[in-house]
């Protein structure tokens, strides 16, 4: 599965929840903006590869909401990393120069 797909279904995923349970959507939209504001710092300073930064950013995003959000799924923890992580790079906050 690449970055388009898993953008389109962590999409679903995101608006299913904010239909079905908007206190959880706003907690998880609180989550994920407090750590969009650190990714950008992280890849300023990173050092190492592309892949290995991307790596970093889903697995401690999806570390994040296993802690944040305990009541929600892990796979949906789990698609909503790598959802974020595909929209990151097709809108640019994740900086690999």
């Amino acid at each position: 599965m690449g970055g388009t797909s898993y953008w389109l279904k962590g999409e679903s995923v995101v608006k299913k929840i904010e239909s079905t349970a908007p206190m959880i959507y706003h907690h998880l939209v609180r989550v994920i903006n407090q750590y969009e504001d650190e990714v950008s710092e992280i890849s300023v300073t990173w050092s190492g590869t592309a892949e290995e930064l991307t790596e970093k950013v889903r697995e401690s995003l999806y570390q994040r909401l296993r802690e944040e959000m305990p009541n929600m799924s892990t796979t949906d923890q789990r698609i909503i990393s790598n959802h974020m992580v595909a929209k990151w790079i097709a809108l640019c906050p994740l900086d690999f120069e």
